[in-house]
């Protein structure tokens, strides 16, 4: 089967084959290829070091950026094409599940570098110029059976880097592949070489599991199941092992309901929703306080703004239970406007339905009256308070602004210039009594 190679490629196989050199191209676009997906990323290998390369490349139209001297990994570009070269190498790696070996040695030999793979659907390579791929451990065949299955075998491919413990996850929710039993038992021995890998390497590789089903279209909801049957998540999230919890994380999934909601645009935020809830539940602490004591950015990779953004949903999620009334549903949606649309999403659902009807209510009938939501969509601001109150102190102006905006939500015809400085006079007055 001849693969779709695109131009750029073409030319700088034409530079290998002038060298004598076999170029190949590995690992995911050969596999992708063959199922007839599509692949962006393409990563070649060949016997040239990187000081040789940069020789073949001289004088001509492509740029070499060299990204590791020691992995001779470097990047190939023409135009907008990019493409990473490694050499063949052997590694070898230190005790535990570091990621980055600690020892290279540069070999001629392909069938010494198909042996540092992970998974065989993952180690096949496309030799260009003889238009074959070279399968050296039956993963065409695995690739017909649906499989994700380790190189020779299991213990060999995960005591080398524990990160691949969660590649496993994640390519088979991606390809909507089953995992084979041996691999995917393995790791249940050796999830502890996760403690050796970096917090932002886990939280990214979190991520991408928590997205796999949205590169092909595949459902990913056993990703998460086999992230707790494997007590991978507390490597994850560092703190709760603090918690006591891995008999009853393996017992989560059937308290994913938010996560589960069809169509789902919210996939971190719902689980995280579901993680709070479930471990409020079993530790009587608040979701968001103890979701909080979880999303440490010293234990965990999540960004600081991506934890605030969290915290601050699942916190609006408890605090809409609490609205009453109409006018309490309109001061909240004023103060969590940044939640509306993942609450509205999240609230859709026959538990929640009476504070979804309520929220997108009110919410529908403050634009369709024009009633402020933000500061901004006050008919005063800060310096008309200066100018109209006498009001020098930023602090009390920001204050009166936001009473101002509560106001506002008790009649839909409260925001007007007038209406708002005769409210905000008497509001002064009250104070100056007290």
């Amino acid at each position: 089967m001849k693969l779709q190679i695109n131009n750029e490629l073409t030319k700088l196989n034409e530079l290998f084959l002038k060298n004598k050199t076999p170029l190949y191209v590995v690992g995911g676009f050969v596999r992708d290829s063959l199922l007839q997906l599509k692949s962006i990323d393409i990563d070649l290998a060949s016997k040239l070091k990187n000081e040789e390369l940069i020789d073949l490349l001289n004088n001509t139209e492509f740029k070499i950026v060299p990204a590791s001297k020691k992995l001779g990994t470097c990047v190939i570009k023409l135009g907008v094409a990019s493409f990473e070269h490694t050499t063949f190498r052997s590694e070898a790696y230190p005790l535990g599940g570091f990621h980055t070996p600690n020892e290279v040695i540069f070999v001629d030999d392909i069938k010494q570098d198909a042996k540092r793979r992970d998974f065989t659907i993952n180690s096949l390579y496309y030799d260009i110029q003889n238009d074959e791929v070279l399968d050296f451990f039956e993963g065409k065949t695995d690739l017909k059976q649906k499989t994700v299955k380790a190189i020779i075998l299991p213990e060999y491919v995960f005591k080398s880097d524990g990160l691949r413990i969660l590649r496993m996850i994640r390519i088979a929710a991606e390809l909507g592949f089953v995992i084979d039993k041996k691999t995917y038992q393995t790791p249940k021995e050796m999830v502890h070489q996760l403690k050796d890998i970096t917090k932002d390497r886990l939280y990214k590789e979190f991520q991408l599991i928590l997205l796999a089903n949205k590169k092909y279209g595949h459902s990913n909801l056993h990703t998460l199941e086999q992230l707790f049957e494997l007590g991978a998540l507390e490597f994850i999230f560092k703190n709760l092992q603090h918690f006591e919890t891995k008999h009853l994380l393996k017992n989560l999934k059937p308290h994913l309901f938010y996560y589960t909601l069809p169509n789902n645009p919210y996939p971190f935020t719902t689980f995280y929703l579901d993680l709070a809830q479930f471990l409020s539940n079993k530790q009587n602490i608040k979701p968001n306080i103890i979701l909080s004591k979880v999303l440490t950015l010293d234990t965990c990779g999540i960004s600081k703004k991506e934890r605030k953004d969290t915290l601050d949903f699942v916190k609006s999620y408890e605090q809409i239970k609490k609205c009453k009334n109409d006018l309490t549903t309109k001061k909240f949606i004023q103060d969590h406007i940044k939640e509306l649309q993942k609450l509205l999403f999240v609230l859709n659902n026959e538990k929640d339905i009476e504070f979804y009807k309520s929220l997108r209510y009110n919410y529908e009938f403050m634009i369709e009256h024009k009633m402020p939501i933000t500061l901004r969509e006050l008919a005063v601001n800060g310096k008309m308070l200066e100018e109209e109150l006498k009001l020098q102190d930023k602090k009390q102006i920001g204050q009166l602004l936001k009473k101002a905006l509560k106001f506002c939500a008790v009649q839909n015809n409260n925001n007007t210039k007038a209406k708002i400085l005769k409210f905000l006079s008497e509001e002064q007055k009250k104070e100056e009594k007290k």
